[in-house]
């Protein structure tokens, strides 16, 4: 009977499942006191300065959510359009490809960075919102993505994808995608908005975190 018990390596069933609990609270833990929780003061004013800010937000990324892939969010576009084109610059040295894909990478990357530097200072709900945005820019690029199959929307050189050089044609007849190409497109939106919603998660659960220290302060 004892036999039964035991797997690979010597340890018992229940040592295992007693190891899974445990990593399980230390992922728990983590969460609760490094993710979520707000290490820096909030006084009540700006408690509530961030819960109005929160609720536009929310807002303004369900609009975008509701977007069909055929239509840009100018808004939107015009918050990563800067880092997209520094991305191409940054990633030139890496080849054509590297250099292509780098428009995506860095606006992609710049919302990722701000917030790390966010939570590394404390700012739980900063980060959770720069993780929402970093989705709403993977949104951004998965419309153009989309657009890659019949390009009708205008490019920042001017025309279109059929006139002029397009990103993502470019990837997807490099790694002979074209076919799958709107499939692509949609995994990315997919992809995007679960990143938009858990950042919209990690800030909503910063704010109810900070509700009772600000209570005490007030």
């Amino acid at each position: 009977m004892k036999k039964s018990c035991q797997v690979a390596g010597g340890r018992s069933i229940i040592q295992i499942e007693k190891d899974r609990v445990a990593w399980l609270d230390v992922l728990k833990a983590l969460l609760n006191d490094h993710v979520f929780v707000e290490t820096e003061p909030m006084t009540l004013l700006g408690w509530r300065s961030r819960l109005a800010f929160g609720v536009l937000f929310v807002a303004w990324c369900v609009s975008i959510w509701a977007m069909p892939l055929t239509k840009i969010s100018q808004m939107l576009h015009l918050t990563v359009i800067l880092f997209h084109e520094t991305g191409h610059i940054f990633f030139s040295p890496f080849g054509e490809v590297m250099r292509v894909a780098g428009g995506t990478l860095g606006q992609l990357l710049m919302p990722l960075i701000c917030c790390l530097a966010l939570r590394r200072n404390g700012d739980a709900f900063g980060a959770g919102v720069a993780f929402s945005w970093m989705g709403l820019s993977f949104m951004d690029a998965s419309v153009y993505a989309y657009d890659a199959f019949d390009p009708v929307l205008p490019l920042i050189g001017g025309g279109t994808g059929a006139d002029s050089f397009h990103d993502f044609v470019f990837l997807f007849d490099h790694f002979e995608q074209e076919a799958h190409s709107r499939s692509w497109a949609s995994a990315m939106n997919t992809a995007g908005s679960l990143v938009m919603f858990a950042g919209l998660t990690w800030s909503a659960r910063s704010l109810l975190h900070a509700v009772p220290e600000v209570e005490t302060e007030s």
